[in-house]
C-alpha cells in the first residue's frame, strides 16, 4: 500500500477539487450535513479525503478552504497520530463485517463532549461491510444526530447499503480522473515507469491513481 501518511498531506488530489470546494463552502456557511456518503471506485483516495476533511473541520487556524497542517489539532489528526475527537471504524482484523458492538461504540463516542471544544467526527471505512444488525443500529444514530458531529461513510459499494441509510446521507461521489490527469500525476510519482507501463497500470486500476501505485509495487 502506498504511504498514506505522506499522501494525506497531498489531499485534496486534483480529482478531488470540485467535491472538496463544495464541502468546504458548506462547512464554512454552517450547512455541512451531519452524514456524508463518500463513494467511488478503488484507488481514488476516499478514506484519505475523509481524514483530511476531518482535519480541516478541526483545524484551529484554517487557511481559506484548507487545514493549516501545523496547529495542535492538525498534528493530532494526521494518520500517524490519534485525535481524541476523530474515530475511525472498519472491520476488525480477520473479520469481514462491521459488527453491532462497533456501531454502539461509535454512537457512544459521538454523543460525548468534544475534547478540543469542537466537532466530533466518525469515519466509517468500508461502510458496505455493515451487517443487518449494525446497519439498524447505525440508523438510530443517523435519525438522531448530535449537534456538531459528523459521520463520514466511505464505500466502494453504496448500493449495498440499506436505502434507509443512504437516504439520510448527503451523497458525495468521487470520480476517477481523466486519463491524461491521472497519467501526469502518476508520472511524478513513478518516474521509473515508461508511458506504456503507466497506461497499463491505469487500465488495470480503472484509472484509480492510488490503486495504480499499489499495483506498481507488486510483483
Amino acid at each position: 500500500m502506498a504511504d498514506h501518511v505522506q499522501l494525506l498531506a497531498e489531499v485534496p488530489f486534483p480529482w478531488h477539487q470540485i467535491q472538496w470546494q463544495r464541502l468546504a463552502n458548506q462547512f464554512q456557511s454552517k450547512q455541512l450535513p451531519h452524514a456524508l456518503l463518500i463513494y467511488g471506485n478503488k484507488g481514488l483516495g476516499k478514506s484519505l479525503f475523509a481524514s483530511r476533511f476531518a482535519q480541516f473541520i478541526l483545524c484551529q487556524t484554517p487557511q481559506k478552504h484548507f487545514a493549516c497542517g501545523i496547529c495542535k489539532n492538525c498534528v493530532k489528526t494526521d494518520e500517524s497520530a490519534n485525535h481524541p475527537d476523530v474515530l475511525c471504524v472498519q472491520p476488525e482484523e480477520g473479520k469481514h463485517n462491521i459488527v453491532i458492538d462497533q456501531v454502539r461504540s461509535l454512537s457512544d463516542f459521538i454523543v460525548h463532549t468534544s475534547h478540543s471544544g469542537g466537532a466530533k467526527i466518525v469515519i466509517l471505512n468500508g461502510a458496505h461491510n455493515l451487517n443487518l444488525n449494525s446497519a439498524n443500529a447505525l440508523l438510530k444514530t443517523l435519525e438522531e444526530p448530535t449537534p456538531n458531529s459528523y459521520l463520514f461513510l466511505v464505500t466502494e459499494l453504496p448500493g449495498s447499503l440499506p436505502a434507509t441509510i443512504r437516504s439520510r446521507c448527503q451523497r458525495l461521489p468521487l470520480i476517477a480522473p481523466a486519463r491524461k490527469m491521472a497519467r501526469q500525476w502518476l508520472t511524478e510519482r513513478l518516474p521509473e515507469e515508461d508511458e506504456i507501463q503507466l497506461d497499463r497500470l491505469l487500465s488495470d486500476a480503472q484509472c484509480g491513481p492510488l490503486l495504480a501505485i499499489d499495483l506498481a509495487g507488486q510483483d
